[in-house]
């Protein structure tokens, strides 16, 4: 009876442990409960304080209890308020606006392309508005934000440089540093191309300059195009495949390289903007970096201090010019404000390009082809390392191969319009999600790419009242970024010679002024790297053996037979066992424990019968080596005894991969003849003593050995 209510007792806990109401209190204890619900009710963002400071959430054990499930669907399904996704909208339109006009300017970064600027501009926004549409209703990712990075614009920046350079030598067009403009006057640090077909230059030269700005719009967008078609090609591929992981396989060392690179060449461009004035870019790094610090270590509610620190300079220029009696047209004259710059219709993409083909010059669009190759790398590595990093930044999982489809499908209609390339930007997911508390709201991407579409469709003309100043403090923002994290903040985690890869990298980089030369001295870098480490890994399990220290499972010619077969195997016989993959760099350990065996041998002067005559190389843990005759077979079959009369090589045998180095599966029997015996050896057996008993162990009788192609190659 009592074994009875015991087990009725036990069956009665297991039923109530059963029941999910009681496994949530059994486990919390009913007062830890009541303390959950408090938290709910007290916190101002629901569920914020608690996921903080009580550590229930974690606790609680998966299924446990209707509740929870229903906590965590709502969590799923939750929509926050329709002004969250507003605010957030509104923050990243303004950044994003602000970012598109600081890339029409590196793009068209030159003062003999200021008046194309408006066209850059326009080639950005397409992408925030097409790409940032089409991935806030597609996307896995629901607060993604979408549009053009710093790494396109900067590629960007420097193929126009380029294009530039060869239209300006094919219309003969470089004297003009000998002509002044009708007005004004030539500042000492004004960029040298001010006076590019303006002025006197201008009327010397009418119908080439007009050549000039045709071939030049023409070829930029179709580079432009051609690029983000191409960027289309990769990722979708990628992403079809389920290749993005591979992108990963770059040596992290060299992927921050480039990216430090990059926000080194931001910088620059934040300077210039600012004419080197040192009033004007101090003040706008103080602003972008302090900006990007309160971004990065969530300093205070980002629906305030994002719009905060945006509006709040304007407000303070504008504030202090209306104070001095200043006009818009007073202040640019000081150098407060870019040239101006007039609107143009977005439909002048398809007929500068396609509606003018003969404009294209292809001779050109050569030219930018390495920098071209460049940036499909450096692109697709940021596209990719931002997917990965969204799952540590957001509450939410990640499919990349999914992701990098997706982006692949909307850049072909990207390029078809012309437009810069577009993914995901992850700091503008960070500030959108941190504004709605939300990361499953896709309300916020929407209404952002509205505000782009109605830029792209109208007029950029109220770029002509942002300061200089304003432009270069977002440069400073979007750069900081790559200075803190991708150079300065990965020597937290990386070795210190590893780190110094950063360094070196990014020192040819300003020497030689173009990002090519980097890639050349990141691949150099990386090969020597590779080199040096794997040097450094022993590709031997273990000293080599003797043939009389292998145990031995069977006894194919009888126990005294073996005895001295064991005895002319101590002699004879020298295994090394393999490990892992055996390269140039690798096998030279292995060369110089085997040298050191044959020195041995030469200092105690072995007579010749007891010398080295087998060598054998047991690969049963080997994954490969670098060639068919790697040097081990070269190094043994060469080799030849120092201050000793007369010749003779040794042997080799190198083991199939997954034989084990056992004689009894080693050497076969006595009955087995040379025909079937097939131990996976390569190389040839030249000039060899014999001895009966090894014949009978299975070696072969005959001196040269010819082995089939598989043979061979094994």
């Amino acid at each position: 009876m009592a074994l009875k209510g015991d087990y009725k007792s036990e069956s009665q806990d297991l039923a109530a442990r059963a029941d999910s109401a009681h496994l949530h209190t059994l486990i919390h204890g009913q007062d830890t409960r009541n303390l959950a619900q408090s938290l709910e009710q007290v916190s101002h963002h629901t569920g914020a304080l608690k996921r903080m400071i009580s550590p229930l959430s974690l606790m609680e054990p998966v299924g446990a209890g209707q509740d929870h499930q229903n906590a965590e669907q709502l969590n799923k399904s939750k929509v926050g308020s329709f002004a969250g996704a507003l605010a957030s909208a509104l923050i990243n339109h303004m950044l994003m606006f602000g970012m598109c006009c600081s890339y029409g300017m590196i793009i068209f970064s030159e003062e003999r392309n200021a008046a194309h600027r408006a066209l850059g501009v326009k080639m950005c926004l397409a992408a925030s508005f097409i790409g940032g549409g089409l991935m806030s209703v597609i996307s896995g990712i629901p607060v993604a934000i979408g549009g053009t990075d710093l790494n396109p614009a900067v590629f960007y920046g420097d193929w126009v440089i380029t294009i530039s350079d060869e239209l300006t030598k094919s219309l003969v067009l470089g004297d003009y540093a000998s002509y002044s403009s009708s007005s004004g006057r030539l500042l000492k640090k004004n960029d040298p191309t001010k006076y590019f077909c303006k002025g006197d230059h201008l009327l010397a030269n009418p119908q080439e300059c007009e050549s000039y700005h045709a071939q030049l719009r023409a070829t930029t967008i179709f580079a432009v195009a051609f690029s983000t078609l191409l960027l289309a090609i990769i990722w979708s591929v990628l992403g079809k495949l389920k290749l993005t992981r591979y992108v990963s396989y770059m040596p992290y060392s060299i992927s921050e390289a480039f990216l430090a690179c990059v926000g080194y060449k931001v910088f620059f461009y934040a300077i210039k903007f600012c004419d080197f004035d040192p009033r004007q870019f101090f003040t706008a790094a103080f602003i972008g970096i302090a900006l990007y610090f309160c971004k990065a270590l969530h300093i205070g509610n980002p629906t305030i201090m994002m719009p905060l620190g945006l509006l709040l300079p304007l407000a303070i220029f504008w504030g202090i010019a209306v104070a001095t009696d200043q006009t818009p047209a007073s202040v640019r004259d000081a150098g407060w404000l870019f040239p101006e710059v007039k609107n143009e219709p977005f439909y002048l993409v398809w007929l500068d390009s396609l509606g003018s083909v003969a404009n294209i010059n292809f001779s050109a669009w050569v030219a930018t082809l390495p920098n071209l190759a460049v940036m499909l790398v450096v692109s697709t590595m940021d596209c990719v390392l931002k997917l990965h990093a969204t799952e540590s930044k957001l509450p939410l999982k990640v499919s990349t191969d999914d992701e990098a489809l997706k982006f692949g499908i909307f850049n072909y209609l990207l390029a078809c319009f012309g437009s810069a390339t577009g993914y995901m930007q992850l700091k503008f997911n960070v500030i959108s999600y941190g504004v709605m508390r939300n990361a499953h709201d896709r309300r916020a991407g929407m209404i952002y790419a509205l505000f782009c579409g109605a830029a792209y469709f109208s007029t950029v003309e109220h770029f002509n009242y942002l300061p200089k100043l304003f432009l270069s403090a977002l440069l400073f923002f979007a750069g900081a970024g790559f200075v803190t994290d991708n150079m300065w903040g990965s020597r937290k985690f990386l070795h210190f010679s590893e780190w110094l890869e950063i360094v070196v990298i990014l020192i040819v980089f300003i020497a030689a002024g173009q990002l090519i030369w980097a890639v050349v001295a990141g691949l150099v870098l990386s090969g020597l790297a590779f080199i040096a480490k794997y040097a450094r890994v022993p590709s031997m399990d273990g000293k080599p053996k003797r043939g009389d220290q292998v145990t031995t499972r069977e006894r194919p010619v009888g126990e005294v037979g073996h005895q001295s077969f064991m005895h002319i195997a101590s002699a004879w016989i020298l295994i090394v066992n393999l490990k892992g993959y055996v390269f140039f760099s690798s096998c030279v350990a292995v060369m110089r424990s085997v040298e050191t065996y044959f020195q041995k041998e030469d200092e105690n002067k072995v007579p010749a019968y007891r010398r080295l005559k087998f060598l054998i190389f047991d690969g049963s843990a080997l994954d490969g080596h670098q060639v068919a005759h790697h040097p081990l077979s070269q190094m043994v079959q060469t080799r030849k005894p120092n201050g000793l009369a007369g010749h003779y090589s040794v042997n080799y045998i190198s083991l199939r991969r997954g034989w084990d180095v056992h004689f009894a599966r080693l050497l076969p029997s006595t009955r087995t003849t040379h025909s079937s015996w097939h131990p996976g050896r390569e190389g040839q057996f030249v000039d060899s003593p014999r001895a009966p008993g090894l014949k009978r162990y299975g070696f072969p009788a005959r001196q040269n050995l010819r082995f089939s192609k598989e043979e061979r190659r094994l």
